[in-house]
């Protein structure tokens, strides 16, 4: 973090050298786009106490109304943040408490995903400020058909609807995704004005579980999301989960492969599945009876568990057998992913009636090639790839070696990063580049403002781009950016997050309106803006 707050200091003491070294008169607004930046670099960065000044003379310009600035009158409203820089200089040190703002969440792979699609933007904003405290993880639209995007993307934990939105109703909605969320267990919590028993009974005979009037009161809000909540949980593992080991059952293998399947026939981003079977597992059940075995399968589950990458699904798919998921991922590195794993398991020691022995297992891969390629089909090409490797024992086979992807064909995806600090440019670019897997390769570019990045043709490609841009930026606002990002025929392209300093609630009441995917206030920490994110592109 030190390079940063090296960096915002050479650019404050530049930018101070320009404005008091020169006798030349200083516009208001300049000085505001000043404050303004600089405040929510500080605080992105951890230096807190300029984040205050910044804050504390942003009022006070508000407050003197003034046009222009003088050299003198500017360096005494300014003084604080030049003694602050000078100090730095001369000690190479600033007296300031430097927070690395750590974030608390470092994986949302656990965090519950709450989707809220309603037509008041704000109460959409609301929500999901007041939400996110709690550590939920909040999606909110008012459009419909995003809102369906939304969930068979991101699968959420629990889908929260007005009974209006913009181009639909709430009972429409419900129905659109009624098969998926029945099959998913994902509860729904109907809010309305319109209150009466006909709309409450029509409500429930459509499939919500819950219904709640407006105006909401948040406490009783919160204890019914926190209810339907620990139910779908209990649902899952009563109907998911296999009761001996604690991995997936086979109830969730064609859900999770339905899942992987959708986006490849989107997206042609690979994935593969692997099918093992633990060897000679009934030969120290033979001699120590079904207690060795059991223990075999639970410690096999949790080896997995604690080995596996985090965005693979382990199932147990028939007594000894499991199968995995691995999404964006090739057979040839599915089969290099299956044979660490068959190393480390290997060095496990159980004790039978005839002394220690080890338990290796063989496995089959399998990667999707075509887009209408059964889940059965896939599963007896695996099988088949399994059996082979059973021939020698301890293997692992791939089913069609012809299947990966080269180098040259990875997944192109775009990032713009639109913010006019530099520093930020540079901390975002180096932070999200390390989100995306080894199947897509991300071209990242930064720019100073919106202008620049219209200007630039590589802007205006086909391929899939995200875009984080900040809310206030000189030449073209970032508003106006998103506003013509959504008005192109490629809008549904363009995945962009917004960066907002402002309090103004109007700019995240338009943001929302122009269809942002998400915005973070600054201050931010990384790792929440890395989450975010996260969610965005997981399936690219």
């Amino acid at each position: 973090m030190k390079k940063y707050v090296d960096s915002l200091v050479v650019s404050i003491t530049h930018q101070l050298e320009q404005w008091l070294d020169q006798p030349t008169l200083v516009d208001d607004e300049e000085v505001y786009r000043f404050l303004h930046s600089l405040k929510g670099t500080a605080a992105t960065i951890g230096l807190h106490e300029l984040t205050n000044i910044a804050e504390v003379l942003q009022n006070e310009l508000a407050r003197a109304n003034r046009k222009q600035w003088r050299q003198q009158e500017l360096r005494e409203f300014l003084y604080a943040i030049v003694r602050l820089t000078d100090d730095y200089q001369v000690n190479q040190e600033m007296s300031l408490t430097l927070d690395e703002q750590k974030s608390t969440r470092h994986s949302h792979d656990n965090t519950p995903l709450l989707l809220i699609v309603d037509r008041d933007i704000t109460l959409l904003m609301f929500l999901k400020e007041e939400l996110e405290k709690l550590g939920w993880d909040v999606l909110t639209t008012a459009d419909p058909d995003k809102a369906v995007s939304y969930f068979l993307d991101l699968h959420p934990d629990c889908l929260i609807t007005g009974l209006y939105t913009p181009h639909a109703t709430g009972f429409q909605l419900i129905e659109v995704l009624r098969q998926k969320i029945k099959r998913l267990s994902v509860p729904i919590i109907v809010i309305s004005a319109d209150q009466d028993k006909p709309t409450r009974l029509n409500a429930y005979r459509k499939g919500a579980d819950d219904f709640l009037a407006k105006p909401l009161d948040m406490e009783e809000l919160i204890v019914h999301i926190t209810r339907q909540l620990e139910r779908k949980k209990a649902l899952d593992t009563l109907l998911f989960v296999d009761e001996l080991t604690g991995a997936f059952n086979r109830n969730y293998l064609e859900e999770v492969f339905d899942r992987h399947h959708t986006e490849f026939k989107r997206t042609g981003q690979p994935f593969s599945i692997a099918l093992l079977e633990l060897d000679h597992l009934k030969t120290p059940m033979e001699t120590a009876g079904l207690p060795l075995a059991y223990n075999v399968l639970i410690a096999f589950k949790k080896f997995m568990k604690r080995s596996m990458r985090g965005t693979d699904v382990l199932i147990r798919f028939d007594r000894e057998e499991f199968a995995i998921i691995l999404p964006n991922t090739p057979a040839p590195d599915a089969k290099h992913i299956m044979e660490q794993l068959l190393e480390g398991f290997c060095q496990y020691m159980f004790e039978s009636s005839s002394g220690s022995v080890t338990v290796t297992f063989s496995a089959g891969v399998v990667e999707v090639q075509h887009k209408e390629t059964s889940l059965e089909r896939l599963l007896k090409k695996a099988a088949e790839a399994m059996r082979n490797g059973k021939q020698e024992q301890n293997r692992v086979e791939i089913a069609d070696s012809n299947s990966s992807l080269s180098l040259e064909n990875r997944r192109k995806v775009k990032v713009a990063i639109l913010d006019d600090v530099a520093i930020i440019r540079t901390m975002l670019a180096e932070n999200v580049r390390s989100l995306f897997n080894e199947q897509v390769e991300p071209d990242i570019r930064t720019f100073g403002n919106g202008a620049a990045f219209f200007q630039d043709p590589w802007s205006l490609g086909q391929e899939p781009y995200l875009v984080i841009l900040d809310g206030v930026m000189p030449q073209m606002d970032g508003l106006e950016v998103l506003r013509r990002l959504r008005s192109m025929p490629t809008s549904s392209h363009y995945k962009i997050v917004m960066l907002t300093g402002r309090k103004n609630k109007e700019d995240i009441y338009t943001a929302l309106q122009y269809g942002v995917e998400d915005y973070i206030t600054k201050p931010f920490s990384i790792g929440d803006l890395q989450a975010r994110i996260k969610r965005l592109v997981q399936y690219w």
